[in-house]
């Protein structure tokens, strides 16, 4: 390998320490926001999700931060089960880190496509979890 595709060679997501205490593993998502990670808390020794954040193709760079605040302080305020827990939100390399309960469960994705369609009484009950924390989010 030449010196350049050594520099431009990703590292594996296994191996990269974030802030010099969360260890990411498996990719679990991704969106218009970034990427979501599975990671491991070195201090404290537990597992965590972290959300990889990237400004958006024509997003402006101050805007995006203001709008990360944002959800950072709403998560971080809220304490109901149907909102995830964030922990910690660190800058690592010039990138944005918001480090979150990790859920064990399947998406609701998953669910569809294993199962096919829910129930009416399936949709009542998302819905209903879904109300709950949106109100958990309200001032």
């Amino acid at each position: 390998m030449t010196d350049e595709q050594i520099a431009t060679t990703p590292v594996a997501p296994a191996m990269r320490m974030i802030a010099n205490r969360y260890r990411l593993g498996g990719e679990l998502g991704r969106g218009g926001m970034g990427v979501v990670w599975r990671a491991e808390d070195t201090v404290i020794g537990r597992q965590v999700a972290i959300k990889e954040l990237r400004l958006p193709d024509g997003a402006e760079e101050g805007v995006f931060q203001e709008r990360v605040l944002r959800e950072v302080r709403t998560g971080g305020r809220l304490n109901d089960p149907a909102v995830v827990t964030v922990f910690d939100v660190v800058a690592d390399g010039g990138t944005t880190y918001i480090v979150m309960e990790l859920i064990e469960a399947p998406t609701l994705s998953d669910l569809v496509r294993s199962g096919g369609p829910l129930a009416p009484r399936q949709v009542a009950a998302v819905r209903r979890r879904g109300g709950w924390a949106v109100a958990a989010a309200r001032p």
